[in-house]
């Protein structure tokens, strides 16, 4: 990500280079020396020291996806200034300095450009005033970040400046993320800061967009997560600060900006930051700050719980939520300036909020759990953690609208402002989206014993690219029965192939049942005619097992005493319901194996469904399936059977209370039939 397209010309090092640019691609993760020989087209002669020593402004350097990371086992690599550094994305390339030495020091000029890896495990033991993994000394070295993970890095004393990254020149952060990077103790208290990002003085500008900071800390300096110096500017959008913290009673535990400071902070949310004063933010005199669209809630200090500010700083609030401070400290340590349309939930407002301003004073903002809200954002940046508002929170359609324009009319995930059609933006960071609104239609086409059904769910509402599409699955039915299901795919579009269904016309209709976005919807009905199969080879042996008509009785249940069995006829169920029918159709004899997984949420990441990690939170919401048993009956005769199921696998080995997946598959000696899943759930009771 953010190579020009331009840069396509590959030219072997040695060679005339003109006025071409060159891309060398690392062959090696071992930190192998510049010499003579280097990245000449021989294995393993390329590493990234190497690499970086022999590009010159205008090169790219490409660091493939490895299982195992890029060492840096000496001191850190100097990169010439106009080079592109790029990997294969934040979770596939990672470059590690065994916690003993720093990644890049950025010479020369020309801007420098790193994206798709993750930094690790780096640190600054040099003595000197330098970043953990990047140092950027000079003021003609403009460095830009994205789907950049800087992890676990450290500036050491005696002076730390810049856990991950110190610079004295302009500096753009998108789509990244900063985790647990700090500055150890300095000799002198406060002769350091910004446990992931010093901004050196002065006249430098950082921009950050789409990132998010957690957990970076100082022991005894300010900024806990980003400290800017005297006279530098900032913006910092749709970003989120947590659990940052400026040690030793310092400043700004997730943000200290120096005096002469200028810029804005919007749609961002900080929360569960901690300093001595201004848990979240901290101003200095003569700075000017603009909060726009931001959510400040549950942040600590001694002074300032959620924002401090000296005497001759300016820091106005727009449409902003400032909240739950700890008893007995102010949200804010001084008045500030209000433009209307702020939350604090306290009264007498501590931040100098006006109801003739139309803001809202000493009432609660309704804030949910800190959560992953649906976002799409799936670079090393997101999707961001927010602060989602209750259906009732007063802070919906309270927001002004010229600030939400400011904005660009979407919340820090990226959704639409407002989220109500017709309706007043929300206070804050996160704008509440109600389900919107879907239609799905359907097409069948019938053959020889089967019916291919292609059915489309579309968005009946324009959304921004954000918001992601309509997923999860659309059924077929026939009237009440459920024939298949099949996953939503690219174009919104699901196709399921139906088998086993007799000859002649059917009605079917493709229900969708939603997502955390979408509402859910119903295709009208269609009616397909499937043919008579051709008469089966009577030397060819039984025909292939094919499942239909697969139903349940209780989608939830109780767990009974009974093992399993299979019969012709269904039983007549107790109410309150104890333990389920599974009820199929075989065309032919078969043995059919239920097998139970139980049902986890997870994200989908490279194709894969994975637990929720700390730094592994990009991804679709998926399910996870975890192995819970399985039955099997070998005497499954053609026609209908049902499975009359009490919660017991074996007579040791029940289910416990939970959310389930049942996959049936039905095999003889010509094959097996295509798995059919249902969902169910286990109660307490």
């Amino acid at each position: 990500m953010g190579i020009a397209a331009t840069l396509a010309l590959l030219v072997a090092a040695g060679t005339a280079r003109a006025s071409f640019a060159a891309t060398y691609v690392v062959n090696t993760t071992t930190d192998a020396p510049a010499g003579a020989s280097e990245c000449r087209g021989a294995p393993g002669d390329c590493s990234l020291r190497q690499a970086l020593d022999s590009a010159v402004s205008g090169d790219v350097v490409q660091i493939p996806a490895s299982a195992e990371p890029y060492v840096i086992a000496h001191e850190k690599i100097p990169v010439r200034g106009g080079v592109t550094i790029a990997g294969a994305g934040d979770g596939a390339t990672t470059i590690s300095g065994g916690e003993a030495d720093q990644a890049f020091l950025l010479e020369g000029a020309g801007p420098v450009a790193i994206s798709g890896l993750t930094i690790t495990e780096t640190f600054n033991d040099s003595g000197l005033d330098e970043g953990g993994a990047i140092t950027v000394p000079g003021v003609e070295t403009p460095l830009t970040l994205e789907d950049v993970t800087i992890s676990d890095s450290t500036s050491g004393a005696p002076k730390g400046f810049g856990g991950a990254i110190e610079t004295f020149s302009d500096l753009t952060v998108m789509h990244s993320r900063f985790v647990s990077d700090s500055v150890s103790e300095a000799a002198v208290a406060g002769e350091g800061g910004g446990g992931a990002i010093d901004l050196g003085t002065s006249g430098h500008t950082l921009r950050v967009s789409d990132s998010v900071f957690i957990g970076d800390t100082t022991e005894d300096a300010p900024g806990g997560a980003i400290l800017i110096e005297a006279k530098d500017s900032v913006s910092i959008s749709s970003s989120t600060f947590i659990r940052n913290s400026a040690g030793g009673g310092y400043q700004g535990g997730a943000i200290e900006s120096y005096p002469h400071t200028a810029g804005t902070i919007s749609n961002s949310t900080l929360t569960a930051n901690a300093a001595g004063t201004g848990g979240a933010i901290n101003v200095e005199g003569g700075s000017l700050l603009t909060l726009r669209g931001d959510t400040i809630a549950g942040n600590a200090a001694e002074v300032g719980a959620n924002i401090g500010a000296k005497a001759i700083a300016e820091v106005t609030l727009e449409n902003t939520i400032i909240a739950t401070p700890p008893a007995g400290v102010a949200n804010c340590s001084r008045k500030v300036t209000t433009h209307g349309h702020n939350l604090e939930d306290a009264s007498p407002s501590s931040c100098g909020l006006l109801g003739a301003s139309a803001d809202l004073i000493g009432v609660s903002p309704q804030l949910l759990t800190l959560g992953i809200n649906s976002s799409s954002d799936e670079t090393a940046g997101g999707p961001p953690a927010t602060l989602a508002l209750s259906p009732s929170s007063p802070a919906i359609g309270a927001g002004s609208a010229a600030g939400c324009e400011a904005l660009g009319s979407v919340d820090e995930r990226g959704f639409p402002r407002p989220g109500i059609e017709g309706g007043g933006c929300d206070i804050g960071a996160y704008e509440i989206l109600p389900a919107v609104p879907t239609s799905t239609t359907l097409s069948a086409s019938g053959g020889p014993g089967q019916v291919t059904a292609r059915a489309t769910v579309a968005s009946l509402r324009g959304l921004p690219a954000a918001v992601p599409a309509a997923g999860g699955i659309v059924e077929i039915r026939e009237g009440e029965v459920s024939l298949g299901s099949a996953p939503i795919g690219a174009g919104g579009q699901a196709t399921v192939t139906l088998t086993g269904l007799a000859a002649g016309e059917h009605t079917l209709t493709a229900a969708y049942p939603g997502d955390a976005v979408h509402a859910s919807s119903s295709s009208t009905s269609t009616s397909v005619t499937v043919l008579v199969p051709p008469a089966p080879d009577p030397e060819a042996g039984p025909p292939a097992p094919v499942l239909s008509r697969v139903t349940e009785t209780h989608r939830v249940f109780a767990v009974g005493r009974r093992l399993a069995t299979l019969a012709r006829r269904r039983r007549r169920a107790r109410r309150p319901p104890v333990g389920t029918g599974f009820a199929f159709t075989l065309n032919t004899p078969a043995a059919v194996t239920l097998s139970f997984a139980s049902v986890r949420a997870g994200r989908l990441v490279k194709g894969r469904c994975v637990a929720v990690r700390r730094n592994s939170r990009r991804g679709r919401p998926c399910r996870r399936l975890l192995g819970s048993g399985s039955l099997t009956f070998a005497n499954a005769h053609a026609g209908a059977n049902v499975v009359t199921f009490q919660g017991w696998t074996s007579r040791r080995h029940r289910l416990a209370a939970g959310r389930y997946a049942v996959t049936i598959v039905a095999v003889n000696a010509a094959g097996r039939s295509q798995p059919k899943v249902l969902t169910f759930s286990v109660g307490r009771g």
